[in-house]
């Protein structure tokens, strides 16, 4: 798993490539906490457009990130879900604790303006 992390305006986007899996969960948390602690971050967004496989362990970690956040005022989005993954979600009932809608497979991989960017990688944890 590799995770690209940007601040665009106020929105700390995680963009996850590869699989989501116990080796990798920690390195998913531990990016999606560097945007909580960005005072000028008013969202978290997970970018799921490359993700090629999702785990329990994968699942957990995105729960666990969602109890951290909210706990800090700040909200997590998930957007990119491939049809997969977003049938996963909805399966497990996470589709709803993230609000993703059946038909939603949009990405921010589109988006600019990004002032800062981070890339981590499996060894960095």
């Amino acid at each position: 798993m590799t995770i690209d992390c940007e601040l665009e305006q106020d929105r700390w986007v995680v963009r996850l490539r590869g699989e989501l899996d116990v080796s990798s969960s920690a390195l998913l948390f531990d990016a999606a906490m560097m945007g909580r602690e960005l005072p000028s971050v008013a969202e978290v967004v997970i970018d799921f457009a490359r993700v090629t496989f999702v785990d329990p362990s994968g699942l957990h970690a995105l729960v666990t990130v969602h109890i951290a956040l909210n706990g800090a005022g700040r909200p997590l989005r998930i957007e990119g879900a491939s049809s997969q993954v977003s049938e996963l979600l909805h399966l497990t009932g996470l589709a709803e604790l993230f609000k993703i809608p059946s038909d939603e497979l949009g990405s921010v991989t589109d988006r600019d303006a990004a002032t800062d960017h981070i890339e981590l990688s499996r060894g960095d944890v």
